[in-house]
């Protein structure tokens, strides 16, 4: 599990610290211009920018926690429809911005104030660099469905490809063609597109098999897309109670004094520093927990859990002995000004609390998005905000900058606590109490319900005896395998998925009691004439193997209801089939390259199946 979150967390950390560095670069391009006003304008513009993007941060978050889920439940076509889903909601939205972009500017100009050349100065680097909301949005939507697919790689390469074509963009547009404020904004508009279509082109190379479920129809099924705004309104306005605490802090201190302001902006450096790493283990907890709330796995959901906050602890523990044995060097590593670092040593304390009071309020928010469970992540942050306006109003008069930093601790503290809580309680009700409900209900149910399953590694320790298995699950390939199975002539489930078979073992066309058989996931080329032994056989599942064609045999496979196809080779069916008219209920055939006249050859043999083709194909069912 530990490497599994280390898989995950070191590329997004890596991604989230290249978002700093590239402010620092265009900060160090403006200022070479020869004027303060160049450095005001890209720090207004870019506050501005910042503001718009935190806001919409939930389209990375929803779209992560749901497709997480999905790739857990294998559910690859619901994994794309996420994805399409929420490319379209990022472009809607894009498209609101860009039509309204002089209003936007406007209104926050007057609320932040700033010298008329400054505003002439952002006014203009505004209006440049918001064409570029479109890409990001889009690569919010991209990102999170990387991360939720447990791929962090990519968006780790995407973001550097992104920030080193912005940085060489910048540089030849302001010192070769003397763009001046122009080019830093063209620089980042040229650059956020070209991650966008880098994105794009990842996803059909590493996703192209993705490409067959795509359907009008489930993207905007009104059902999936009412739980989506659901989830994002939550975390939208989780994102506005966090917007409001962070933008008080500042101002909080701006009304205390400059020697105030000063030292908080500081010592805000260190939390920023601590959460640019938690962020890499919270997006892994995203990944994780949903993959295995989507697998309706608790025990290894549990264990992640576990097994994150043990990083947690650990790094917390490393940040605070960091800071205490190394804070001067790192105060005056972030300023010169002897006088502020004097004045922050009086509140250095606190800094020394930030990494326990914060990091299980970083790992729950990414163990909640991938559980998709947003209203407990929102609720527990409207309390924590809260408390915390609360015991500053309470404090403040008496304790002044002290009483601002305890109660930042205190909302830190009550959004893990609380986030904690509902946590516990919601899985308890998820994976215990649902759970107790379907076993009873199977119990009642008797002899009516589905043999209960067997593994080959079950059988091994003697859990079970051999006459008793009517359904088996083979976890592991060997030589001796045909042999193995001959030892269960009364099976009647049997599943041979993921062993890299290159052929069926002949063993298995001997079990004449056969009424479901699983080879999806191997490397089978060929399916052999004994086939049609398995007179008794209800459901086959080739998909997923290199199988281009059916026996003649088939045709005595009189009581098959679903023959599974998907994403194998087979491009046309036996004559014989049509034995089957009667019997065979659907076949799968989705993600699989034919023309319209052999899709209506195969409704002509079998006029009473039910054919699911991929909607690329140009049909539908």
């Amino acid at each position: 599990m530990n490497k599994e979150i280390l898989r995950l967390a070191i590329p997004n950390i890596i991604t989230t610290l290249t978002v700093p560095l590239l402010g620092m670069v265009d900060l160090a391009i403006v200022g070479h211009m020869g004027s303060s006003v160049y450095i005001g304008a890209i720090a207004l513009g870019t506050m501005i920018f910042n503001m718009i993007y935190w806001n919409f941060g939930f389209l990375r978050m929803g779209t992560s926690g749901f497709t997480a889920q999905a790739y857990g439940a294998e559910r690859r076509e619901e994994a794309a429809h996420i994805l399409f889903r929420a490319l379209f909601i990022a472009m809607s939205a894009a498209a609101l911005l860009l039509l309204l972009q002089y209003p936007i500017r406007r209104i926050v100009f007057h609320c932040v104030g700033g010298s008329a050349a400054v505003e002439q100065v952002a006014t203009r680097y505004f209006h440049i660099c918001v064409w570029a909301v479109p890409a990001v949005l889009g690569l919010y939507a991209f990102k999170g469905w990387f991360i939720g697919m447990q791929n962090a790689r990519l968006p780790m390469w995407i973001a550097i490809f992104m920030d080193v074509s912005n940085i060489l963009l910048s540089l030849f547009f302001v010192f070769v063609l003397h763009l001046k404020i122009e080019g830093v904004a063209l620089g980042t508009v040229l650059a956020q597109y070209a991650g966008l279509f880098v994105a794009w082109a990842c996803w059909r190379r590493h996703y192209r098999d993705f490409r067959g479920f795509f359907s009008w129809e489930e993207v905007f099924s009104l059902e999936k897309m009412r739980a989506f705004f659901r989830v994002n309104a939550d975390i939208f306005l989780r994102t506005l109670c966090l917007i409001a605490v962070f933008t008080f802090i500042p101002a909080a201190g701006a009304r205390m004094g400059d020697d105030f302001l000063s030292a908080n902006t500081l010592l805000m450096q260190f939390f920023t520093l601590f959460s640019y790493v938690l962020d890499g283990f919270a997006y892994a907890g995203e990944s994780l927990v949903g993959k295995y709330v989507g697998a309706q796995r608790a025990e290894k959901m549990r264990q992640a859990v576990r097994a994150l906050f043990g990083w947690g602890l650990s790094l917390s523990i490393c940040f605070s002995l960091l800071y205490a044995v190394f804070g001067d060097g790192l105060l005056r590593l972030f300023t010169d000004d002897m006088q502020v670092v004097a004045f922050a040593r009086h509140y250095y304390a606190w800094v020394l609390v930030i990494p326990f009071a914060g990091f299980a309020a970083f790992l729950w928010d990414g163990i909640l998005i991938g559980a998709t469970a947003s209203k407990l992540m929102r609720n527990a942050m409207f309390v924590a905000t809260a408390v915390f306006f609360g015991m500053y109003a309470l404090l403040s008069g008496r304790y002044g900058n002290h009483a601002l930093w305890l109660a930042f601790m205190c909302f830190l503290v009550f959004r893990g606590g609380l986030q904690a809580f509902f946590f516990h309680r919601r899985m308890r009700r998820l994976f215990v109490v649902k759970t107790l409900g379907i076993c009873l209900l199977l119990c009642a149910v008797g002899s009516l319900a589905a043999q209960p399953q067997y593994t080959d590694r079950m059988l091994h320790k003697g859990k079970v005896e051999v006459s008793e298995v009517r359904n088996l699950k083979i976890t592991r390939n060997t030589d001796t395998l045909g042999i193995y199975l001959s030892r269960f002539p009364q099976l009647e489930e049997l599943s041979l998925s993921r062993l890299r078979l290159k052929a069926v073992p002949m063993e298995v066309f001997s079990l004449s009691e056969l009424r479901v058989l699983d080879l999806s996931n191997n490397k089978i080329n060929y399916l052999p004439p004994e086939l049609g032994r398995l007179t008794r056989l209800q459901r086959l599942s080739v998909n997923r193997n290199p199988v281009a064609y059916l026996p003649a045999s088939i045709q005595a496979l009189t009581q098959l209801q679903y023959l599974d196809l998907w994403s194998t080779l087979v491009t046309t069916l036996p004559v014989e089939i049509s034995a089957l008219d009667t019997s065979l209920k659907t076949i799968d055939l989705r993600v699989i390259q034919m023309g319209e006249d052999e899709q209506e050859r195969m409704r002509r043999l079998l006029p009473h199946t039910e054919f699911l083709f991929s909607p690329s194909c140009g049909c539908g069912h």
